[in-house]
């Protein structure tokens, strides 16, 4: 899986080597560049269910989305927000996640972003 700003890609190896082009997996390309808003940080498939993919993105936001029934992104199954919590000058605002990782259970979830690591715990896993 590899990802730009705007789509998710996911490519079979053993098509590569016959030139065949990767799969867009999720794309956030909106109809109207103007009605961008947020992009692309950073992506991860669930370990336990390969369909769910959890997407960071430089607002702050994380969200995961059942990439087995859409293409584009529409309603999220869950959204973890990264909240700007400390009163300042520049940390009063949400950074941008630049990493995702879950636990080997699946039962928590831990968010990087440029300042400090969030954990939530996922129920039901």
């Amino acid at each position: 899986m590899v990802s730009d700003e705007l789509r998710i890609f996911m490519w079979k190896l053993e098509r590569l080597s016959h030139g065949h082009q990767p799969h867009v997996a999720l794309d956030l390309t909106p109809a109207d560049g103007e009605e961008l808003c947020e992009v692309i940080t950073c992506a991860r498939f669930h370990p336990i269910d390969c369909g769910i993919i959890v997407i960071g993105f430089d607002t702050g936001r994380v969200a995961t989305y059942d990439i087995s029934t859409t293409k584009h992104l529409g309603k999220s199954l869950r959204e973890f927000e990264v909240a700007a919590d400390h009163e300042g000058t520049l940390e009063q605002f949400a950074s941008p996640v630049t990493h995702l990782a879950f636990s080997e259970d699946a039962a928590t979830l831990y968010v990087r972003d440029e300042v400090r690591v969030h954990v939530y715990t996922i129920p039901g896993q």
